[in-house]
Order: structure tokens, then C-alpha cells, then sequence
């Protein structure tokens, strides 16, 4: 199968760019052919696979090559109106994905949804609810899949038991807030390991292993996702805070708002994270071990939702270039599509003018 991933910038080890990457090698590892299209491409994201065909001039893309396109960022507005009506006879199943109800790049455009059948995935269902707020009636709820920033393959296989005692953490963070820093110094003078993967520190993908080296996981987002596959207990705090241990009581909040410590905002100084962290670890190690007994993990498995996803793209496209062409015989329709271009065209701009004198980090 044909696939193309879009994504807004696929630059630096961070949110946005993990998601694209793994879904890319999700259907990379599927023996299918993977383009993947940004505006800014750059080590170490352009190092990932050789295999990955990277484009950057996004308004020449061909959609009539592909049989199923993953598009975050809004990227599909970068094509013209011209490239939208090519692609009428045939086109790909589209799946929207967004990964933030606050960023405006990850606003998803209903109208155009409609018209290309789209799948539409959110990342929580805070960011589903706030797809449907901004779209005014346009996206049900019921028609968003919340995909909870799921974990490919790799990380589900049989979890390698650590024992009940802290000796080892791994903080994930591109943006470890002063106390947290100051907290990892101190575990340090307390003979307890710190690895810290995250710009400034040890700049790498973070893989089970790296998980499994480790008896706890202090990070927020993704890699909470990554630390409950392995059976880590996981201590939420980063730049906004967090709630300290996932426990079963605060789980369902947590899921709510994307594992990213906003539920609370709760702020605490270095002692009170080593405190908290060494103290509570005997009780987040049985805590974990619950959550995974108790919840229905596989809406956690990134193949829970590519798998369907995959499968779709592969039955005949006749429904889905029915309902492109006829709105595109609106002319209020296409009146959209060249407002929404030229938006994308201004945001564009504004990003690159903005990463011209940024140096990659790393």
C-alpha cells in the first residue's frame, strides 16, 4: 500500500514528531511504500529510516499516489484547490489527527473533513471534545477516535519484572522544569540512578528497553503511555506539574487530559518530588500492577487503531470520491478550500521564518 504521513515539522525528538514517526514505520514494518511530507525536515527525524521517502514541497504532492494519507497539523490545506480536484476520481482515505486542544496548528477543518470521508483521531479526550466545540455541529463526537497516544508493538511484548525497591529512573522531558532537575540531583547523592533522555541531556528515542532498565518513569504525554506497557509505576510531573504517582484513583483524570500533568497543575518543590517519589514507590509499584489488571489496555496499542485503519484504505475508494466530487461542485465549498490555503500558506511562512536561525539541537 501507498502511505503518505504529514506533520507540520519532523525535526527534533519531541511530541508531534514521535506520533508521525511511529505511525510511519507502523506501516513502514507492513512491507507498504511510506512517504513522509513536512515543511521542515532535519536530523535526527530525516535519520529515522532510509526507507522513508521525505518530502517538503507539499503543495506539488500527487494525492492520487497514495492509497491512505495520516494527516496532522492541518497539513492537507497546503494543497491547492487544483490538487483536491485531481485527486476526485480516487482518493486516499484520509485519516486527521489532532494532538492538542491549545495549538492553533492542530485546529482540524470540518468542512474538509466532510468532503474527503475522513477518519478523525484525537490524541485525548480533551482534544476530541475541543475538535467538536471548533467545528460548530460539523464533527459529531461519536465520529472521533481517541487513539491516547498509543504505544506501537514493541513496547506491549511480556513486561521484564524489576524488583520493589528504587534504584533506577529514567525522566523523559524536553522541558524538565528547575525543581525537577534539582530532584534528580538529589536521588543522585541518595545512590538512586537518573537517566535523563531530553534536550540538553541524552538526546535519543526512547524504546522499551530503556524503560525496562528502569524501576520508575517521571515524564508526562507519551511516554506515561510507554511506562504503563512496561509496567513502570510512573510519577506525572514535568513543565505543567502533575499529579505525582498514576494511581487508580486519578487514572481516569489523567487519561482525560493526555497524561500531561494539567489536570491539577500541582507544583512542588525538589524535597517534596524526592520525598514523594522514594516514599511512595512500594505502593505506585502495586498501583501499576492494578491499573494493568483493571483497564482495558488495548486502547493503548497503536495497532488497535492503525490495523482498522489499514484495512479501510484497502476497499474500493467509489463512496469516498462520490462525496469529494459533490462538494466540490459547491462553490461555498471550494470558496473554503482557497481561504484555508492561503491561511496555511501565511502559517507557513511565519513557521519557517520563524526556524530560520534556530540550530538543530542535539
Amino acid at each position: 500500500m501507498r502511505v503518505l504521513v504529514m506533520t507540520n515539522h519532523f525535526a527534533e525528538l519531541a511530541g508531534s514528531e514521535v506520533v508521525a514517526s511511529e505511525v510511519a514505520l507502523w506501516f513502514l514494518e507492513r512491507g507498504d511504500d511510506v512517504s513522509l511530507a513536512a515543511n521542515l525536515i532535519r536530523a535526527p527525524m530525516s535519520n529515522l529510516a532510509p526507507q522513508l521517502e521525505l518530502l517538503t514541497d507539499i503543495s506539488a504532492i500527487d494525492l492520487s499516489r497514495f492509497d491512505l494519507v495520516w494527516c496532522q497539523h492541518g497539513l492537507l490545506s497546503l494543497l491547492p484547490l487544483s490538487a483536491i480536484e485531481a485527486a476526485g476520481a480516487a482518493p486516499p482515505l484520509v485519516a486527521l489527527a489532532s494532538l492538542s486542544p491549545f495549538e492553533p496548528y492542530e485546529h482540524l477543518d470540518g468542512s474538509l473533513a466532510n468532503a474527503l470521508t475522513a477518519s478523525i483521531f484525537a490524541n485525548s479526550p480533551e482534544t476530541a471534545d475541543e475538535i467538536v466545540r471548533r467545528n460548530h455541529g460539523l464533527i459529531r463526537r461519536d465520529r472521533v477516535d481517541v487513539f491516547h497516544n498509543a504505544a506501537p508493538a514493541a513496547f506491549w511484548r511480556a513486561p521484564i519484572a524489576r524488583q520493589r525497591t528504587l534504584k533506577a529512573i529514567i525522566v523523559v522531558s524536553n522541558h524538565a522544569p528547575p525543581e525537577l532537575r534539582a530532584a534528580c540531583q538529589r536521588f543522585q547523592e541518595l545512590g538512586i540512578h537518573v537517566r535523563h533522555i531530553g534536550l540538553h541531556d541524552e538526546y535519543c528515542r526512547v524504546d522499551a528497553g530503556a524503560i525496562d532498565a528502569s524501576d520508575a518513569v517521571i515524564s508526562i504525554g507519551k511516554s506515561v503511555v510507554y511506562g504503563i506497557a512496561r509496567q513502570r509505576p510512573v510519577y506525572i510531573y514535568d513543565q505543567y506539574g502533575g499529579d505525582g504517582w498514576l494511581t487508580r484513583a486519578n487514572f481516569d483524570r489523567n487519561v482525560a487530559h493526555n497524561f500531561s500533568g494539567r489536570p491539577l497543575r500541582r507544583q512542588l518543590d525538589a524535597e517534596t518530588i524526592v520525598a514523594e517519589l522514594t516514599g511512595g514507590f512500594a505502593d505506585a509499584v502495586t498501583e501499576i500492577e492494578h491499573i494493568r489488571a483493571g483497564q482495558s489496555l488495548e486502547r493503548f496499542h497503536l495497532d488497535t487503531y492503525l490495523e482498522p485503519l489499514r484495512a479501510r484504505a484497502l476497499r474500493p475508494a467509489l463512496w469516498r470520491a462520490l462525496t469529494l466530487r459533490r462538494s466540490l461542485a459547491s462553490p461555498t465549498f471550494c470558496a473554503h478550500l482557497e481561504r484555508a490555503h492561503q491561511n496555511a500558506l501565511v502559517m507557513r511562512r511565519s513557521y519557517l521564518k520563524g526556524q530560520s536561525n534556530h540550530q538543530p539541537k542535539g
